[in-house]
C-alpha cells in the first residue's frame, strides 16, 4: 500500500527536530561565529538572521530561528 503522505513527509525533513544544528554543520566556521553571536543579540531581528542566512544559501524559517532563540525548540527539550 502507498503511503499517500509520503511525499509530504519527505518534505518536512524527516521530523519535528529543530534545523538550527543542522544549518549551523553547513556553515564555516567564519560564518557559524558570526551566527552564533546574532542568535544572541536582541538588537538583531529574526527575520534579519533568516535573510542573512537566505545569503549565505541557508533556509531556514522565522519559525525555527524564532523558537530556537526562545528556547522552545526541540533542542531544548
Amino acid at each position: 500500500m502507498t503511503d499517500p503522505l509520503a511525499e509530504f513527509r519527505a518534505a518536512t525533513g524527516g521530523g519535528s527536530g529543530c534545523r538550527i544544528p543542522g544549518a549551523r554543520q553547513t556553515m564555516t566556521a567564519q560564518h557559524r561565529d558570526a551566527f552564533d553571536q546574532a542568535m544572541t543579540d536582541r538588537t538583531i531581528s529574526a527575520p534579519a538572521i533568516v535573510k542573512v542566512l537566505e545569503r549565505w544559501g541557508i533556509n531556514v524559517t522565522l519559525h525555527a530561528v524564532g523558537a530556537h532563540r526562545r528556547g522552545q525548540c526541540a533542542c531544548s527539550k
